[in-house]
Parts: C-alpha cells; structure tokens; sequence
C-alpha cells in the first residue's frame, strides 16, 4: 500500500475512480461514463489488455512468467517485519529465481549501474515508471472490483 500511497501522491491524484450501479443493476457509472451490464464482458477485457499493455511497458521485454503456478506463492498476511515482502529471499518458491529476475532489470532503462555492482532506479526515468505502476494500480483494483461485481450479478439471474 505504500508503494500506491506514494504513486497517488507522485501524481497528484485523489484516488480511485468510484464505480456506481444503478437501482436495477442494470448499468454502472465510471468517471460519469454509465456502463451497461451487458457491456462488462467487454469493457472488462479491454482492462485486462490495458494491463497486459503497461506489465510489457514496465517489464522492457523481461519475461514475467514463473516457473510453477501463481497459485503457489504464499505471502503470509501476518508477518509484520518491517520490509517484508513475500517476494523476499526468505520465500523457497521465489528465491531460485529471484537473483535471475534482478540481473535482467539491470538492462532495463529503469536502472543504472552503480560502481561496484549494484543497481539503482534511473531518476530521469523514475516518474515515468511511477505513472505507469500507478495506472496499472488502478487498473488492477477496477478489474477486481468489476469482476467479482460483475460475476455476483450474473449469478443472481
């Protein structure tokens, strides 16, 4: 949540888009756009492809796809060490191939070389990245929100 906290407030956004159904649930209001229930399908595919879209942008061509299932990863809701992350070193599924994945970002525009070895954010491109993971962000909370919506909708009919 820090990570979003601080792309919201990069961007000088107010928050998320508010989506709003109708009496009937027949139609949703986004951004003063109404939607049709029947048009969800659509609409939602078209974020799933804005997704797909930033996720290429951000990733510069480094493969995202792990090596075993998504579902596999366990991120462990309870542990309140400061700076965990269940994409840590201490996680046996991420751990092989995390070395892997952080020497491709190296390449990546988003990074600079430091002496000695290491990598840090290129800031010149920081605030481009920042714009992109907030959009995605958003992106990705309205897909939630319009899936499982949509989903309980449809079940009622």
């Amino acid at each position: 949540m820090d990570k979003y906290a601080t792309t919201v407030a990069l961007n000088g956004e107010e928050g998320l888009p508010t989506v709003v159904w109708d009496v009937d649930h027949q139609s949703m209001t986004i951004r003063g756009r109404p939607i049709k229930l029947g048009d969800i399908p659509t609409f939602y595919g078209s974020i799933l492809e804005n997704i797909k879209g930033i996720m290429s942008y951000l990733a510069q061509g480094i493969s995202l796809t792990l090596p075993f299932a998504y579902s596999e990863i366990i991120d462990d809701l309870q542990n309140r060490t400061p700076h965990y992350s269940f994409l840590g070193s201490d996680n046996p599924k991420i751990a092989g191939i995390r070395y892997q994945v952080l020497a491709e970002f190296r390449t990546l525009e988003w990074f600079v070389a430091k002496p000695g070895g290491g990598f840090e954010w290129n800031h010149s491109h920081l605030s481009l990245w920042m714009e992109g993971a907030l959009e995605l962000n958003k992106l990705f909370l309205m897909a939630i929100h319009i899936g499982g919506d949509s989903q309980q909708e449809e079940q009622k009919f």
